[in-house]
């Protein structure tokens, strides 16, 4: 079952409405990361705007407890993903009591949580992770718990001393408080400026709808991945992923860790593709054309192309194929940066990137096999310096010890993808993309010299 695609959440960090606003807290500078507990999901189909509702997708529903959160965050540091720069711990719906206590604040359900949510943060924060929580800007919770509307500064404090550094904020049950952007604004605007008056530095990711795109203090936030949780083929899992990634939204993994398969390990773990989310220019992907192709059993069948300007003068596109069928896509060097053709005012900038040659570095070539993720998820892998190793030599990325804009700057391999061709000036890149699948490339200049982006 199909259901329509009404508006992707705004991440911002708490009380920014852009980087540089008096109120930005500095937090956010690249798409966040980390793991989240889901209430429930659908499937996204990138890019078509559709998503596809299915039972499959639920890793818990309602039941996540203490126990839940602390093996999920130990999994994180053993796997790898911590250092991979997958952060946050996120604590979705259901972790409240039916009622707020006398003073009237909010309550954790003891049965999940015996030592309190105070006790679960710092034992995330000994980890070296980021501890996330939720609520809703209206009566009740989308699970029918007590929200924050008319509590928003008791509920901030709440939050702030019980160590929280993300907010999740949905958009249930709020009393009709909605329908122009001015009324979504005022209602969102409290809880931000309430986290900003607590002191802690907070991310705030609002659930309502949005019409910009992102920038570094705010992210479109397309909702958890469901990497993992079935009802998608492996190419679609990559598009997915891929597409996250190119948008610029968090990468937050909604999948259970510790029952992974090593496919999935494998592509929640490239660290080329996460090099592109985790890109210091903050430029999200603008999709160049889009082309009918042949429908698939939903009615749906497109090809496109995607462009990202990456920080030192490198670009990514992707070749997405959301048709019924393999198909060959091309995309020639004047599509890719046509952007940088001509200013506003039809003003020529210079020698265009176009005029010139590029190498091809394929960010899926390095894809690690199953048997070395199953190595990874079994523990037989040590850490040296920036890379984590495995018993048979292949490298897993550590931006703990190399932030990837160092690593990128260092030519760091894990992180540019695999040199599978070039394309010459005025040229055309071309590849066999298979059905609801994807080719996603770096494309650096040749000879390394820079492009102003």
């Amino acid at each position: 079952m199909f259901c329509a695609f009404l508006a992707c959440a705004a991440f911002l960090a708490s009380g920014a409405i852009a980087l540089g606003s008096t109120s930005y807290n500095g937090l956010a500078k690249t798409p966040p990361m980390g793991w989240g507990a889901q209430l429930e999901w659908c499937v996204v189909v990138p890019i078509i705007l559709t998503l596809l509702a299915s039972d499959q997708g639920k890793a818990y529903g309602c039941d996540i407890d203490a126990e839940t959160l602390l093996e999920t965050a130990e999994k994180m540091v053993d796997y790898g993903f911590r250092d991979l720069g997958y952060k946050y711990v996120i604590l979705d719906d259901c972790w409240q009591n039916l009622q707020r206590s006398p003073n009237g604040s909010l309550v954790a359900n003891s049965t999940k949580f015996p030592d309190g949510i105070k006790a679960v943060s710092d034992r995330i924060h000994d980890m070296g992770l980021i501890f996330g929580m939720y609520s809703s800007a209206g009566m009740y919770t989308c699970a029918q718990y007590p929200a924050s509307l008319g509590y928003e500064t008791i509920d901030a404090q709440t939050f702030a001393d019980w160590g929280v550094d993300y907010l999740k904020y949905d958009n249930c049950y709020n009393q009709g408080q909605e329908g122009t952007s001015k009324l979504s604004f005022d209602r969102y605007n409290v809880m931000s400026q309430a986290l900003n008056k607590t002191g802690r530095s907070i991310h705030y990711g609002m659930l309502a709808p949005i019409v910009d795109k992102g920038q570094p203090g705010a992210w479109n936030d397309l909702d958890m991945l469901e990497v993992g949780n079935g009802g998608m083929t492996d190419d679609e899992y990559k598009v997915h992923f891929s597409m996250w990634a190119m948008i610029k939204s968090p990468l937050v993994m909604g999948t259970n860790l510790p029952k992974m398969s090593a496919s999935t390990y494998s592509i929640l773990a490239n660290a080329a593709v996460i090099a592109v989310s985790q890109d210091a220019a903050g430029r999200p992907a603008v999709r160049v054309w889009s082309r009918e192709a042949d429908l698939d059993e939903y009615d749906q069948g497109s090809i496109s192309l995607w462009v990202m300007a990456l920080s030192g003068g490198d670009y990514a596109i992707a070749l997405l194929n959301a048709g019924n069928t393999e198909v060959q896509m091309n995309a020639t060097l004047e599509e890719i940066f046509i952007d940088k053709a001509t200013t506003a005012g039809g003003i020529t900038r210079g020698p265009l990137p176009s005029s010139k040659g590029w190498d091809i570095y394929d960010l899926w070539a390095s894809r690690m096999d199953d048997v070395t993720a199953s190595s990874m998820l079994h523990g037989n892998a040590t850490v040296s310096g920036n890379m984590m190793t495995t018993t048979n030599s292949t490298m897993l990325y550590n931006a703990t010890e190399t932030p990837y804009a160092d690593g990128v700057k260092q030519n760091n391999t894990a992180l540019l993808g695999v040199k599978t061709s070039s394309v010459d000036a005025m040229g055309t890149i071309s590849a066999m993309v298979p059905r609801h699948g994807i080719a996603m490339y770096r494309l650096r200049l040749q000879g390394g010299a820079s492009v102003d982006a």
